[in-house]
């Protein structure tokens, strides 16, 4: 009788090392995968921005007169 509980105590602790490391695999995956979607919302972020300072830097040449426009300086025409 002894013999089958602490065969039995054996299976269990076993299996429970055995799940334990599952956790623990699963926990480092979903590290990696927080970790990665971290860096995409930064990138995404860095997008917005780039997006943003284009949109801001159009405004600016649309609020040009056309007066302004005809004048072009010299040095822009040489190579």
């Amino acid at each position: 009788m002894l013999s089958y509980l602490t065969g039995g105590l054996a299976a269990v602790a076993v299996a429970s090392v055995g799940y334990a490391g599952v956790l623990r695999a699963d926990r480092v995956a979903l590290q990696q995968d927080v970790a990665n979607l971290q860096l995409q919302l930064s990138a995404c972020g860095g997008r917005l921005q780039t997006v943003l300072d284009d949109k801001g830097s159009d405004h600016a040449v649309d609020q040009i007169p056309d007066a302004e426009l005809v004048d072009v300086p010299d040095h822009w025409l040489r190579p």
